[in-house]
């Protein structure tokens, strides 16, 4: 395996591109981060949204997040 790391501007491309990829890791996670949060107790989607913000330091939509507590409703039913 072969690693690739791009050093610009004293590391702060590096920097960015891990940023990004953290994003994308928890969005395409959300579902199963949100269940297993899940475990301790009933969340409103404000609440999902404050523990994403706290959690990871990244501020999701409130469409995203409702939209994806209706899909995990309809597929509990």
């Amino acid at each position: 395996m072969t690693a690739l790391t791009v050093i610009v501007n004293g590391g702060k491309l590096e920097g960015k591109i891990l940023e990004k990829m953290q994003e994308r890791i928890i969005k395409n996670f959300m579902d199963i981060i949100i269940l297993a949060e899940l475990r301790n107790g009933s969340l409103s989607g404000y609440d999902v949204i404050s523990f994403i913000h706290n959690r990871f330091h990244l501020l999701v939509s409130s469409g995203t997040v409702y939209s994806l507590l209706y899909s995990l409703l309809k597929e509990m039913a």
